[in-house]
């Protein structure tokens, strides 16, 4: 994964005075023991429900499903790939596209605020993991606690709908500069929501890309 020096989501974001690094290297997944209602904000857990799994997983096999449940259990790693163009509706709403639905645990996403100025569109499962890394550093420094107050402030929880949507809360939308038109994106073990204008100049800064992925080792 490319690491960011900081977590800075872009002109219109929020900046986290935080190396990246030190929240996507540390802790191991684990559990919390809150269980808010559904479109609370703030660290969580997020529990597993069943009435969207159908619709969410499209023309699955019983069996399929639950093959897919017990892969995620076991602890496989999530592949959010691809890309997609979708549209948000005049209430908000997006279809998820059907390939990254399948990587959804019953249905359940949670959103939240993202480096680079995008918005994070997590698994529940995945989210858990997330959430466990940040809770690891909460305590370690002022801008650690920082990092976490606005990762919890900004989530949001919702089930994909029988017609395969998700609200996108307004102020997420405006972090990110999304109107209308949005770009779904995979990013392994998330998707990421970004406003059109924003990725393309993302990608005109392939140079950079360049240099940082000659700097890895995969």
């Amino acid at each position: 994964m490319i690491r960011a020096e900081s977590l800075t989501p872009g002109a219109q974001g929020l900046t986290l005075p935080i190396k990246w690094s030190v929240v996507e290297e540390s802790g191991e997944s684990g559990r919390t023991r809150h269980r808010p209602s559904p479109h609370t904000p703030g660290p969580f857990r997020v529990d597993a429900r069943g009435s969207a799994a159908g619709a969410a997983r499209g023309s699955q096999t019983t069996s399929d499903r639950l093959d897919d449940r017990e892969t995620q259990t076991d602890g496989e790693t999530l592949s959010f790939t691809g890309e997609y163009r979708h549209t948000i509706d005049t209430k908000g709403r997006l279809i998820v596209p059907s390939r990254l639905r399948d990587e959804l645990d019953e249905g359940r996403v949670v959103l939240t605020t993202w480096p680079d100025g995008c918005i994070a569109l997590w698994s529940g499962k995945g989210w858990q993991e997330f959430e466990a890394k940040l809770l690891t550093q909460r305590g370690s420094s002022k801008d650690a606690r920082k990092v976490v107050r606005t990762f919890a402030a900004s989530a949001f929880t919702d089930d994909v709908d029988r017609q395969g949507r998700i609200s996108v809360p307004v102020h997420l939308r405006e972090q990110s500069g999304i109107d209308k038109d949005v770009v779904v994106v995979g990013a392994l073990d998330h998707a990421e929501l970004w406003a059109p204008d924003r990725l393309d100049l993302g990608r005109a800064e392939m140079d950079e890309l360049n240099e940082l992925v000659e700097g890895m080792s995969f």
